[in-house]
């Protein structure tokens, strides 16, 4: 007799639900206690909400339920790092999963993991805010994306200069993101030209600050008043410093500096003089741009006449 009533009283509580003292309302909250999105998922982060409650143990609900959710900022900036987000879900009857997207942008800045405030708030429908699994605050973080490389690298893998400019301006150029400060060193050394009379030497070090694409280098050049053919020196880039940077290609450059046509020569190809004019002037000329004192030996020699 007691079996019978038993199992009268099993049927009637799956047919018509359970009684009001067993029930649980529904209560609303994270599904974790935080969230982690890459700043170069401009897709955006999904945020779950768990409606948990009487839909956990019984398997059905009692009818829809809602609850606000709003982000805010921590220490990321709507706007400039995430799109601020606001609204309501709704769960209806029998759904226990739901959330909403965070945007994300993405900027070239390295900077540390931000984070952004998430709320729920205003339960509706007999709902209630839970403690748990992941509350009714929480935060996002969202971690800097791996830099992009970026390379630094000359403007051309060769530049022509001649000795009257007075300096060779070499242009170093940086490939990629601009969002980011880095540093490289550059230093001449010889080719044909050597630094004492032909050039100056030089080395330093370049900073790219935000935003800036090229930088120049200045080496000074010499005018040596001498004819002579085009020589070079070399021009090299090393150690670049910052985030993803990299030495692109050409990080050599040769620098080549073209003579001006300084020189001395005789002003004619030959000369002629009477036997009784006594003597024969004969001039030299100095051709070109010149800043020191120029000197130079000269000689005769016999042809047919004969010395003496």
């Amino acid at each position: 007799m007691k079996t019978k009533t038993f199992l009268i009283l099993f049927i009637v509580w799956l047919n018509q639900g359970a009684p009001a003292w067993a029930q649980t309302p529904s209560i609303i909250s994270f599904s974790t206690n935080a969230y982690f999105v890459s700043e170069g998922n401009t897709n955006g982060v999904y945020i779950r909400v768990w409606r948990l409650g009487d839909t956990n143990r019984f398997g059905s609900t009692n009818g829809s339920v809602s609850v606000h959710y709003a982000t805010s900022d921590g220490t990321a900036t709507a706007g400039l790092d995430y799109i601020a987000t606001s609204g309501t879900i709704t769960f209806a009857p029998g759904q226990w999963d739901s959330g909403f997207f965070v945007p994300i942008i993405y900027d070239d800045i390295t900077e540390p993991t931000e984070t952004v405030y998430l709320t729920l708030s205003d339960p509706a429908g007999g709902a209630e805010l839970a403690d748990y699994p992941g509350g009714s605050t929480n935060v996002l973080y969202i971690y800097d994306a791996l830099p992009a490389p970026v390379y630094l690298q000359f403007g051309s893998s060769s530049y022509t200069v001649s000795e009257a400019d007075g300096a060779a301006i070499v242009s170093v150029v940086r490939q990629g993101t601009t969002g980011r400060e880095m540093t490289v060193r550059f230093e001449t050394s010889d080719g044909t030209a050597k630094a004492g009379p032909d050039y100056v030497a030089t080395n330093g070090t370049l900073t790219f600050g935000l935003g800036e694409a090229t930088k120049t280098i200045v080496v000074p050049v010499r005018n040596d008043g001498l004819a002579e053919d085009t020589e070079y020196f070399n021009l090299v880039l090393s150690d670049p410093a910052g985030a993803g940077v990299t030495l692109g290609s050409p990080s050599t450059a040769q620098i080549y500096i073209a003579d001006t046509g300084a020189g001395l020569h005789f002003s004619q190809p030959s000369f002629s003089v009477a036997e009784n004019g006594g003597i024969a002037l004969i001039a030299v000329t100095l051709a070109g741009e010149f800043t020191n004192v120029v000197t130079v030996d000269y000689a005769t020699s016999d042809g047919t006449a004969t010395a003496g």
